[in-house]
């Protein structure tokens, strides 16, 4: 499984492929992006995503998150 290193919002801009408008703060729609691919992502920064589907399934740390 590839391991990606986020460490700043351009690091994170140029992996979604979106434009960096402000360096510390970025809003991406995914709809607009390709496709997230199944990765392990390690982040020294803080993000938040919000969802509407079902059927998500994440872990943070060693601990599964299931969102069905």
């Amino acid at each position: 499984m590839q391991e990606i290193f986020i460490n700043t919002v351009q690091d994170f801009n140029d992996y979604q492929g979106v434009e960096t408008l402000h360096p510390l703060v970025s809003v991406v729609h995914v709809e607009n992006t390709e496709h997230i691919k199944e990765c392990m992502m390690h982040y020294g920064l803080y993000a938040i995503y919000l969802k509407e589907n079902k059927g998500c399934k994440l872990s943070y740390g060693r601990t599964p998150y299931d969102f069905d």
